[in-house]
C-alpha cells in the first residue's frame, strides 16, 4: 500500500512538471520535486495515512516503511544516471564489487546426512 502511494506521489509530481515545462513555465517557478528520501516518503506518508489507508493500524508500521524504504532505494537506482555506475567487476569506493552474468544456476539438494 504505502509503495503503491508513494510511487504514485512521486510520478503525479513528475508528471506535472513536466506538465508545466511544456507550457513553458521556467524551471525556477515550478512546482517543486517530491522529496523521495526514505526520510520524505515516510515523513509524508505518516501525514497522508489516516486519509489514504484509514486502517493502517491493522498491520505493523513496519510493513509500511519497508515498502517506502524500497520504493526510495528503487527511485535513487532509477534516477542515478548509468554513466555514474562503475564499469562492471570494477570496485566501487566502498570496496564493493558488481559483475553481471548470463549463467543459469540450479539448486541441488545436498544429500542428507548418515550417522
Amino acid at each position: 500500500m504505502a509503495f503503491n502511494w508513494g510511487l504514485s506521489r512521486v510520478t503525479s509530481n513528475l508528471s506535472q512538471r513536466e506538465a508545466e515545462k511544456s507550457y513553458g513555465i521556467a524551471d525556477a517557478d515550478l512546482t517543486p520535486y517530491v522529496d523521495w528520501s526514505f526520510y520524505g516518503l515516510r515523513k509524508a506518508w505518516n501525514l497522508a495515512k489516516d486519509t489514504v489507508a484509514p486502517w493502517w493500524r491493522q498491520n505493523s508500521k513496519e510493513a509500511y516503511a519497508t515498502g517506502l524504504e524500497r520504493l526510495a532505494r528503487a527511485l535513487k537506482n532509477w534516477s542515478v544516471p548509468a554513466s555514474c555506475l562503475p564499469p562492471c567487476g570494477s570496485s566501487a569506493a566502498d570496496g564493493s564489487s558488481h559483475s553481471r552474468s548470463s549463467r543459469t544456476f540450479s539448486v541441488r539438494r545436498r544429500p542428507a546426512r548418515t550417522t
